[in-house]
């Protein structure tokens, strides 16, 4: 089964539209830049409502650049179940984490498979005995994350016979069907792509999880 991460969340009556969907793990972001950001008030007041409503999927927080102290007080105090890294830091930094990870792997145009597949061969030895799920997202110039561009389907579908991971990157819930199809990725992790003028809208949720259950059944 494919794993779906519905990112980006900023009110607890979204995060319950996606836990109801049927997501697999819903994501919180720590970055003020972005429009997607919430306090740590915020998120745990989302992550209580999901957990009032009973559902136990994972809450991920996702931060870029912040120190490891931060990141490891506000995993306890939120609570979260995952810690994503989506900045510039090192594989060695997981380690240090309390909570499993999930690391952004940037891929830029004209990497080759095998390269990407070295990067995350020898990042996931680094962290050794720590959970870390990496999660290939396109790499843009002055952007972490939110490129809307798309990763090609044939270096997912070769590196997915290797590892387990995310794909994040420009993905709806029209086109993502495909990528399920003839990549078969581990899991599949969505924040523009079922936004309404920059607000998560629950129907574009459901429309992606159905998208991506259907294309399995199909493949």
């Amino acid at each position: 089964m494919t794993r779906i991460k519905i990112c980006g969340l900023t009110r607890p009556e979204l995060a319950l539209a996606a836990a109801q969907a049927g997501a697999d793990f819903f994501g919180l972001v720590f970055y003020p830049p972005s429009h997607r950001n919430v306090t740590p008030e915020q998120a745990r007041d989302i992550v209580a409502t999901v957990r009032k409503e009973g559902f136990s999927i994972p809450a991920v927080g996702v931060f870029v650049n912040c120190l490891v102290e931060e990141m490891n007080r506000l995993a306890e105090f939120c609570p979260l179940d995952y810690v994503q890294l989506h900045g510039d830091e090192t594989w060695e930094l997981c380690r240090l984490l309390h909570r499993p990870v999930i690391k952004a792997v940037r891929i830029e145009k004209g990497r080759t498979t095998a390269d990407v597949a070295r990067e995350i061969q020898t990042g996931l030895e680094v962290a050794g005995s720590k959970e870390v799920i990496p999660l290939l997202d396109t790499q843009l110039p002055g952007k972490y994350g939110g490129t809307g561009h798309l990763l090609d389907r044939g270096l997912v579908a070769e590196l997915a016979r290797r590892f387990r991971f995310l794909v994040a990157g420009g993905l709806t819930p029209q086109n993502v069907a495909p990528l399920i199809k003839e990549a078969q990725p581990w899991g599949v992790d969505v924040s523009g792509g079922v936004e309404t003028r920059k607000v998560k809208d629950p129907k574009k949720i459901e429309a992606f999880i159905r998208a991506v259950r259907r294309a399995e059944a199909a493949a």
